[in-house]
């Protein structure tokens, strides 16, 4: 993997990310640090260590062009975060001579997932496909929730051994586009035909309420 990995530290030098170094100078760790960074504290919670992630303003390659823009998908954004967090200390954990990420990480860092900076035809291509289209083609708060509710039913198709530590996403990742144009095609079964819609409306339904009630909740507590 040490091809991928120099494009990705390529990427991260031209963009500011990491030192104007050659990519063999450029250690794997660094690599994995200038794409997130999260901080390690025994003497604070989870949720106190999640708050100082959230606060830092510092340059990191997942969060500048990965944001959460819904505030009610808080929760969500968190475990993505965290499955990213286990896999990359497993990775930097390992004495194996050849490290490897699996591939959803790697669309991030290689910034195939579609965001906020991505290409405005490919930001354009997802709202319309999600029903979420505006003037300016700006990925949106909307875009997010539209995002989560096709991952996860995706995903959920997936049997759990074959994505252990692996979330839903509240962007345009690659099996976010493949359902979309699946869907689009009517190429996965009455399922995915006629009662899509009729689906996506009642699971995004269910998500609102869900995250009205955490909200409730929140401010109870």
């Amino acid at each position: 993997m040490t091809f991928i990995h120099d494009l990705i530290k390529i990427r991260f030098v031209e963009e500011g990310y990491l030192q104007n170094y050659p990519p063999h100078l450029i250690s794997d760790e660094e690599m994995c640090d200038a794409f997130i960074r999260y901080p390690e504290d025994p003497t604070k919670t989870s949720d106190e260590l999640w708050a100082i992630f959230m606060a830092d303003t510092t340059p990191m390659w997942f969060k500048d062009n990965y944001p959460l823009l819904a505030p009610e998908l808080s929760e969500i954004y968190r475990d993505l975060v965290n499955n990213i967090m286990y896999h990359i200390n497993q990775f930097k954990a390992s004495l194996s001579d050849v490290r490897i990420l699996p591939d959803w990480i790697y669309s991030y860092m290689l910034n195939s997932v579609i965001s906020v900076n991505s290409d405005i035809i490919d930001i354009h291509d997802l709202l319309v496909m999600l029903g979420v289209d505006n003037i300016d083609d700006i990925f949106t708060p909307a875009a997010q929730i539209e995002c989560y509710l096709v991952s996860r039913e995706w995903l959920a198709r997936i049997p759990n051994i074959a994505i252990k530590h692996r979330s839903p996403t509240i962007f345009g990742e690659p099996h976010v586009l493949k359902s979309l144009r699946l869907s689009e095609l009517n190429m996965l079964g009455d399922y995915w035909g006629e009662q899509v819609a009729k689906d996506r409306d009642a699971a995004r339904k269910q998500l609102m309420e869900e995250l009205h009630e955490q909200l409730d909740n929140n401010e109870e507590g």
